[in-house]
């Protein structure tokens, strides 16, 4: 079993420049806090290095899916609904399509340019026993607080 790395919990006001978040949660969906890395499948990007890899493709995708920029997906968090979030990270993400993503985690850190947001896919095996978690009261976030985008649907 692997271990994911931790969240820190949300704190309102502390994204975008000025703020102090360091991967925070922003909001997750049937998202682990161990998983089985020899049958389950963890893909991990920032969104600044996706940025870098293909800028057109990942500008595309932000205004495709959110109509709105890089820096307010906050905001567009709060009213998606889950499947919606997940067509969004596999395609910003170019996530294989061969494979069958189940579930998703996005946090947020604060640096001097604005937020970086850390984009995750986690694809469970369907005969696994991998428990996997929604909203901000979970093993995989410091704190296990319910918070601002817990539980949203």
């Amino acid at each position: 079993m692997k271990q994911v790395d931790a969240a820190n919990p949300y704190q309102d006001g502390e994204l975008g420049t000025g703020g102090t978040a360091d991967h925070m949660l922003l909001r997750q969906y049937e998202f682990p806090d161990t998983y089985d890395d020899n049958h389950e499948h963890l893909l991990t990007i920032d969104h600044d290095a996706c940025m870098r890899k293909d800028h057109d493709h990942a500008l595309m995708c932000i205004h495709q899916y959110t109509q709105r920029d890089r820096s307010s997906l906050d905001i567009w968090l709060e009213m998606a609904s889950n499947n919606r979030i997940l067509d969004f990270l596999k395609a910003i993400l170019k996530a294989d399509p061969d494979i069958t993503w189940t579930g998703y985690r996005i946090l947020g850190s604060a640096s001097s340019l604005g937020t970086i947001w850390t984009l995750e896919l986690f694809a469970k095996d369907p005969y696994g026993a991998t428990p996997v978690y929604t909203g901000m009261d979970s093993p995989n976030v410091r704190g296990r607080q319910t918070l601002l985008f817990a539980n949203v649907h």
